[in-house]
């Protein structure tokens, strides 16, 4: 695909930009809890986020999240 490497450079501008209050909302966030539950996890990019503070994180979406991660249950 041309230009889609382009494209491919814009995607973490967009999540700074659009994630703007998802980054306030991980600041909020407690540290080394045991569980966190991510809701409308879409691709995972909070729920990955939400990984390296918690001990398990549960990515709930209407679709099931397809995440690779050994913290992260999808359903």
């Amino acid at each position: 695909m041309q230009g889609f490497n382009d494209k491919l450079d814009r995607i973490p501008k967009f999540y700074c930009g659009a994630a703007t209050g998802g980054c306030d909302l991980l600041r909020l966030t407690p540290e080394s809890r045991s569980e966190a539950l991510d809701i409308g996890a879409r691709d995972g990019y909070f729920s990955l986020l939400l990984a390296d503070r918690f001990a398990k994180v549960t990515a709930l979406d209407l679709t099931e999240p397809d995440i690779q991660h050994p913290k992260i249950c999808c359903v």
